[in-house]
């Protein structure tokens, strides 16, 4: 699930049909959720940045915005430099909503979460964040996804 462009175009090129071809789903953007936690929270912004027309909407949690298309250098070190946060800068302002949250033990993912948040703010996003006291783990998304959810369904 880390940023991979090949990834999203299989996803969007076989999942995504095949999900409309089995379910009703709206084709209005606005109606039509991503989410994820973790590279999940990553992947789902990273889809919903360059398939606006499909989904309008995204649920984040504990996203890894640190990462970088990149996953290791020559040397084998993890490479970390906001890819993701660097597209919405560089960018135009797409038309998604987004709902973030993230622990306050989370380390990287606390510090880009936040710069996230920042930059969303500059480009006037609609967007909403929680911050919780707890580390990267599904024990604790789980309090905030319904908040998240309620957050974007709410968000027409």
């Amino acid at each position: 699930l880390p940023i991979n462009f090949e990834f999203k175009n299989e996803f969007m090129t076989f999942i995504v049909p095949l999900i409309r071809e089995k379910y009703n789903t709206s084709l209005n953007p606005k109606d039509n959720i991503i989410g994820g936690m973790s590279y999940g929270g990553l992947a789902a912004t990273f889809i919903s940045f360059y398939h606006p027309e499909v989904f309008g909407k995204v649920l984040s949690q504990s996203g890894s915005f640190w990462r970088d298309k990149r996953l290791t250098d020559s040397y084998g070190n993890e490479v970390r430099n906001d890819w993701m946060i660097n597209q919405f800068i560089k960018e135009d302002k797409k038309p998604i909503d987004i709902f973030l949250d993230w622990g306050l033990q989370e380390n990287m993912v606390l510090g880009s979460n936040r710069k996230m948040v920042r930059v969303l703010k500059q480009k006037d996003y609609k967007f909403d964040y929680i911050e919780f006291n707890g580390w990267h783990d599904w024990s604790n998304s789980r309090m905030t996804f319904p908040i998240g959810l309620m957050y974007l369904l709410g968000n027409k």
